[in-house]
């Protein structure tokens, strides 16, 4: 048998604004920093970088890297919306929960699609301008 793999460590973003990014992801969103860092880095042109990474319930990160002189690019439509990550919510009812809150707090859902089979999913952006997904998938 070959090497294994385990599962995902971590996600790395880019951030535009990280206190934004704080408050979404650790205040609305409820995910705790698991990690700071910061730095100047050689391979980025000498820009100086900041690191936030939240903590999902598995231990796997959201790690965002805010890039000194780094500009948000220019939206590109509906096919920004392929790049996104999806998280899993329990239920159904956790899903509508998620959509009250969301909106509630200036995020709208974008877009809901039924995908069959009890499979729902809500998608929004962070303030970052990166989609997500919140996704119910019964059985899992």
């Amino acid at each position: 048998m070959g090497p294994a793999l385990h599962g995902i460590d971590h996600v790395a973003l880019t951030c535009f604004d990280l206190k934004a990014t704080e408050r979404f992801y650790g205040e609305l969103l409820g995910l705790p920093v698991a990690e700071r860092a910061n730095g100047v880095s050689a391979e980025w042109g000498g820009r100086a970088w900041q690191l936030a990474g939240f903590a999902l319930p598995n231990g796997t990160l959201l790690d965002f890297f805010s890039i000194e002189g780094e500009e948000r690019p220019a939206p590109r439509g509906s096919i920004d919306t392929v790049r996104h990550v999806a998280l899993a919510v329990p239920s159904r009812a956790d899903l509508e929960a998620w959509r009250k809150k969301l909106e509630a707090n200036g995020h709208p859902v974008l877009e809901e699609q039924d995908h069959g089979e009890g499979r729902h999913s809500l998608y929004f952006s962070d303030p970052n301008g990166h989609y997500l997904e919140l996704t119910c998938r019964p059985g899992r």
